[in-house]
């Protein structure tokens, strides 16, 4: 019954993961990372990453917060430890995730942002979601303008790369 129930909730989550009701506004993307960071004791920053405040971005703050907790979900459930790095230029602002998991077959890197899809093929909830997290986080992501990339890190594990528009500066900040 509670496998039932997940599954359900996966289900409504992935077809109503668009807040409908949220409106669009400037998003300081260092405080929101830093943020979902604290509820993760495995999950570290790269050197240089506080220096990288002011980094701001246009979209919805709940979709936005989805869209990084599901990456490092992911990474935390399948490499135990994670490294967020944060960068930006003019243009971008860029998310860097690496974390000590097997990483994925090549072959596979981009079949795993389609709906139900997971590597790990086991039906055991413990070692996996729905294969949705992915997905949501790619939608919300392209819906933002910016984009998500897997690469799997030489000598192991998996870096996975948030790739959003900066916003323009406005007057007074």
């Amino acid at each position: 019954l509670g496998d039932v129930e997940a599954i359900a909730r996966s289900v409504v989550d992935f077809a109503t993961h668009e807040v409908k009701d949220e409106k669009p506004e400037r998003i300081d993307f260092w405080s929101l990372v830093d943020s979902i960071a604290d509820a993760y004791p495995q999950l570290s920053f790269a050197e240089g990453s506080a220096n990288t405040r002011g980094l701001v971005c246009i979209g919805r703050p709940v979709a936005l917060r989805r869209c990084v907790t599901n990456l490092v979900d992911n990474a935390i459930t399948y490499g135990e430890r994670a490294r967020l790095a944060l960068s930006g230029d003019e243009s971008e602002i860029v998310l860097a995730i690496e974390d000590d998991g097997p990483g994925i077959p090549e072959e596979r890197l981009e079949q795993v942002f389609r709906p139900f899809t997971r590597v790990e093929a086991s039906r055991n909830r413990q070692t996996g979601g729905f294969g949705l997290g992915l997905t949501i986080a790619r939608t919300i992501a392209r819906g933002l303008g910016g984009e998500i990339r897997l690469e799997n890190r030489e000598g192991g594990g998996l870096r996975t790369e948030l790739r959003l528009p900066r916003a323009a500066e406005t007057a007074g900040s």
